[in-house]
């Protein structure tokens, strides 16, 4: 709650704020900027385990290839034509 004292004198406007905290706009506030932390703690972790799934997923595609890659060599090494390698 803000209160605003407005006095006039002879050569100035004078303007003074009061502000009246209550407990319950406290515990608010404080409620609110709590649940806002762990909002953005999760935005933060969601986002690390995304990226680190997306990391795994192209290490284990990374691993087929290459897997693939010697298989390949190995059929050509023994069922080629030529037999001068």
């Amino acid at each position: 709650m803000v209160r605003v004292d407005i006095q006039a004198s002879n050569s100035i406007l004078v303007t003074k704020r009061n502000l009246k905290y209550s407990t319950s706009l406290f515990l608010g506030t404080l409620l609110g900027s709590i649940f806002g932390f762990f909002g953005t703690v999760g935005l933060l972790l969601t986002f690390a385990e995304s990226t680190q799934e997306l990391i795994r997923k192209r290490k284990i595609l990374k691993e087929k290839i290459e897997r693939v890659k010697k298989q390949k060599k190995f059929i050509e090494i023994n069922f080629s034509q030529d037999q001068n390698y």
